[in-house]
């Protein structure tokens, strides 16, 4: 479903995407391409190695940090993160 959503950007001759690129190295090709159609590009909380592009992501260990702090500034104490 990436590979094909990426294609449609080009297809639908987009003025700019920001993606939440999940694949990794197996649709790397296609976000090639669309970097190579011209088309500007923002990849959301992922930096790919290898890949010149503009990113946006998240300082996770400052907001968990700052999360725990809240909950113990709360008076909880049995704090459990899930991922």
């Amino acid at each position: 479903m990436e590979r094909r959503n990426l294609l449609d950007l080009i297809d639908r001759n987009v003025d700019g995407a920001v993606v939440f690129y999940v694949d990794g190295a197996a649709n790397l090709d296609c976000l090639k391409l669309v970097q190579d159609s011209g088309i500007p590009l923002v990849l959301i909380d992922r930096y790919v190695e290898g890949f010149e592009s503009d990113y946006v992501v998240a300082d996770n260990c400052t907001g968990a940090k700052r999360a725990v702090e809240s909950l113990i500034t709360r008076g909880f104490e049995n704090i459990v993160h899930f991922t």
